[in-house]
């Protein structure tokens, strides 16, 4: 009896560990965005304050003189967009009697939302490959991985490739077969305007591999044979052969 009431302590130790693991409640660290100087980011809906930091007699946007409009706020000294929203982007400056005192390059984006984290094993003996793709991702996105074996393990930090075009995250870590049967593994991602963390999954080994679809897909029928059919196929590109059989 004893050693049952034991085993039963420590399963509900394992499964409290579980869920401290997965917990989004910890302060996320956001992959730092680098920008040029005179560029400044902002998200869709904040307050952004202009600063000229001196008298001013006009302010430009777009090199083309600016009026006061709903929403914003315009004195000498600075100008202030209420609520900023995507087509607020642009280059600003104070002028005074046409001389620049001011300027900087306004990029508003959407504040990034929680990424839903995909992975995958294409063979045994390739890298692991977790994704994330969203349409309000822009230019200057940054993505990291972290990522750890255990509950108890200390998180690994990767740094993710961002593809404009596409829009998506793409984060790659190899791995050694057989050495871990788990991986709790996290995304974050950042803007400048914001950023947000996906939960920490796991992954077991098995569901993550996954191949691709076979190639040069052939069927013929059998001769004198009118309920069957020759099937041929030929292993795809990404996964190793020689030890690993696909059937």
């Amino acid at each position: 009896p004893k050693m049952g009431i034991v085993t039963v302590h420590a399963n509900i130790l394992l499964l409290l560990a579980l869920f401290s693991g997965c917990s989004t409640t910890d302060k996320d660290t956001c992959p730092p965005t680098a920008f040029a100087n005179g560029i400044r980011v902002a998200g869709v809906g904040t307050r952004v304050v202009l600063d000229c930091g001196r008298e001013a007699t006009e302010w430009r946007l777009n090199h083309k003189r600016l009026s006061p409009s709903r929403g914003q706020v315009m004195n000498s000294t600075a100008l202030v967009l209420s609520s900023a929203q995507l087509n607020d982007t642009g280059h600003y400056a104070c002028l005074r009697n046409g001389t620049a005192l001011f300027s900087v390059r306004l990029v508003i984006q959407d504040v990034p939302r929680r990424p839903t984290l995909s992975c995958t094993l294409k063979s045994y003996l390739s890298p692991i490959r977790c994704e994330w793709s969203s349409r309000e991702l822009g230019r200057w996105t940054r993505c990291t991985l972290t990522f750890r074996v255990s509950v108890m393990d200390t998180s690994s930090l990767k740094a993710c490739k961002f593809y404009t075009g596409k829009r998506v995250c793409v984060c790659m870590f190899p791995h050694k077969e057989g050495e871990y049967d788990n991986y709790f593994i996290k995304m974050t991602v950042s803007n400048g305007a914001g950023c947000a963390a996906s939960n920490e999954k796991m992954f077991t080994f098995e569901s993550l591999l996954k191949s691709d679809p076979p190639q040069s897909v052939e069927v013929k029928a059998v001769t004198r044979a009118p309920h069957k059919l020759n099937v041929s196929w030929a292993y795809p590109q990404t996964w190793k052969q020689g030890f690993y059989i696909l059937k």
